[in-house]
């Protein structure tokens, strides 16, 4: 699938010298190496794409529901 190949924090620059972004640059037997073995993306294109789409319709919803209220209070 559709996927961000590494973590959104891996985006802002750390100021540790012994990380990048926050994820330690040594891995578990300490030889130096980038231990990504257990590095999850924070979400997937999709979910991105899914968030984006519930975060429409909820604004679509509460359009629709404010012009009821206005239209319902307007000829009461």
């Amino acid at each position: 699938m559709l996927s961000i190949k590494y973590p959104l924090q891996w985006a802002v620059a750390s100021t540790d010298s012994h990380s990048y972004g926050g994820v330690p640059l040594t891995g578990k037997d300490g030889e130096g190496e980038l231990n990504t073995a257990n590095i999850n993306p924070a979400f997937s294109v999709l979910e991105v794409i899914g968030i984006y789409l519930l975060y429409r319709i909820c604004l679509d919803v509460i359009k629709i529901l404010y012009i009821i209220y206005i239209l319902f209070y307007n000829f009461t």
